[in-house]
């Protein structure tokens, strides 16, 4: 069994917290969409605002608005770590349940020292790589499973050419990464050989 595939299990093992979670991710991504309007409206007061009366009485309203979009994603942000957290101490518990007893339903006998030793190293780089997995990538996934879909519906009802063009050329960012990373390892790898 790979760290992804128990992750996977885990992840369909708790759906309940997994869609705590994503409600997390919705209502930050609800609360980043309102942060940008307000700061656009903002910016627009300033510019297009020929009035000092008029920046102020459209404007200082909107600021207020934008303090409470600021702080309610710092409020979610708490609650949003400390399950990603709970999930994680879970999923690391049973991991390593699951390793003891893998280990010991040989007998422990049969185990020279050192093979001991390598499953134990194994095992603790195994657990230790859940907490990257819970704290990168997991919020990355919700990113994009959650918040994309939100942000291309919120461009798209501003301006659909804006959205369509988001949408085209989504897919061109990931293949772009890829290079960029392939190209930077080969030129490391070059370096340090030299």
């Amino acid at each position: 069994m790979t760290i992804s595939s128990f992750f996977r299990q885990e992840l369909a093992r708790r759906k309940r917290s997994l869609a705590f979670l994503s409600c997390l991710h919705l209502a930050a991504g609800l609360l980043t969409i309102a942060g940008a309007f307000c700061t656009a409206q903002i910016l627009s007061c300033a510019t297009f605002g020929t009035l000092r009366e008029t920046f102020t009485e459209k404007a200082v309203p909107l600021f207020g608005v934008l303090l409470f979009v600021v702080l309610g994603k710092w409020m979610l942000d708490v609650p949003e770590r400390q399950l990603r957290g709970r999930l994680r101490l879970d999923a690391q518990e049973r991991l390593r349940r699951r390793i003891h007893d893998a280990l010991f339903a040989r007998s422990p006998l049969a185990l020279s020292p050192a093979t001991g030793g390598e499953l134990l190293g194994l095992a603790c780089e195994g657990v230790d790589r859940l907490q990257g997995i819970y704290e990168k990538t997991l919020p990355v996934l919700l990113g994009i499973a959650v918040r994309m879909p939100l942000f291309l519906i919120a461009l798209a009802l501003a301006d659909p050419w804006t959205g369509l063009l988001a949408l085209v050329t989504l897919p061109i960012a990931p293949f772009l990464l890829y290079l960029i990373g392939r190209v930077t390892k080969e030129r490391s790898t070059r370096e340090w050989h030299a």
